[in-house]
């Protein structure tokens, strides 16, 4: 059994999609609206906010993907110059 979830599907965004996180609540913050078309331009506005408490994360590799006709292909590949030894009890290392 896993205590971290699996990741099923992605989004065809070209940014972030996921990283290791738990919410640890919500708040709200309070910014001056800059936007010129807004009701509420040059105002105060409140917008709620969630928090996420991250553990420290460390890179495994950087993989750059080509788009083809059939489907995203990994073009190349870079790893991290050094690895952690808790690393290796998880998957194995090249």
């Amino acid at each position: 059994m896993r205590i971290y979830p699996k990741v099923r599907s992605w989004s065809d965004q070209k940014k972030i999609l996921g990283f290791a996180g738990y919410k640890a609540g919500m708040t709200h913050i309070q910014i001056k609206d800059n936007n010129p078309h807004s009701h509420t331009r040059n105002e105060t506005v409140a917008h709620a906010v969630t928090v996420v408490e991250c553990p420290p994360l460390k890179v495994y590799s950087v993989r750059f993907y080509e788009t083809t006709p059939y489907g995203k292909k990994v073009l190349s590949e870079i790893h991290a110059p050094t690895f952690e030894k808790e690393l290796q009890r998880k998957i194995p290392l090249p």
